[in-house]
């Protein structure tokens, strides 16, 4: 069985965001314990666990550097420490005002400003810690391919797996699986009701979280098993970015 490794951005534990989405997805990434998920408006219990199957096995969260393999001879403890390495060189931020938006075919938060931080937060962990990437699977490729890409896009899945990085970033939560544009209607009057407080709540980024699938042949979840503190701008030291050390 082979893990996959991704960093992630995740609201705090004791956050309405984080509890509200908990609620809403069914689980609980920090956790990984099991909600029994509301009934809102016209959308039962029962339907809010089908629409939301496919960002359930994820947990809540906006990737930073997407799911990974560890590269051959690389080990969990040196990406922990290079992780938390350039950690220590990037300030804690606040995040822009989120809105609930529909993505092609699925419900998400998104940014409703663009956040220069975030992008290069995001960036930044991508490019300095692509040596711990192993190449995705021809399984994975397929899947990244089955989507139209842009040139450009089809250039960072090769060079990186992952074909939205750099520029292409996006930052946003998945709130659904995808589905039709009459479902994902229903769902964002729901989503409205059900996160209206907790989208009144500023979100603080001062940390990065990396999140864990034990068996991605077997689809376990994805759990957040540690967090990374970003620097207090007012003790942070100015330094130089540096790709880290060779495995």
């Amino acid at each position: 069985m082979t893990a996959r490794y991704a960093l992630y951005f995740a609201p705090a534990a004791k956050s309405k965001l984080w509890q509200a989405a908990s609620q809403w997805l069914g689980r609980d990434a920090r956790t990984n314990q099991t909600h029994v998920q509301p009934e809102i408006g016209s959308i039962s219990a029962a339907e809010l666990a089908s629409f939301t199957q496919a960002p359930r096995l994820y947990g809540f969260h906006a990737t930073l550097k997407p799911p990974m393999r560890l590269a051959q001879d690389c080990s969990l403890p040196q990406l922990r420490a290079a992780i938390a390495e350039q950690c220590s060189q990037i300030n804690a931020f606040e995040l822009p005002a989120l809105r609930l938006k529909v993505m092609g075919n699925f419900l998400a938060m998104r940014l409703q400003q663009d956040s220069q931080a975030m992008t290069e937060l995001a960036t930044r962990l991508v490019l300095e810690l692509d040596e711990f990437r192993a190449p995705p699977t021809e399984l994975e490729k397929q899947k990244r391919l089955a989507k139209p890409l842009t040139e450009r896009q089809l250039s960072y899945l090769q060079q990186y797996g992952y074909p939205y990085v750099c520029e292409e970033f996006r930052f946003h939560f998945t709130l659904s699986s995808s589905l039709p544009e009459p479902y994902l209607l229903l769902l964002q009057q729901a989503a409205s009701q059900h996160f209206a407080e907790a989208l009144q709540e500023p979100i603080m980024v001062d940390q990065v979280a990396l999140y864990v699938q034990e068996s991605a042949e077997q689809q376990s979840p994805f759990v957040l098993v540690e967090e990374f503190g970003l620097a207090q701008e007012s003790a942070a030291t100015v330094k130089q970015s540096r790709v880290a050390e060779p495995c």
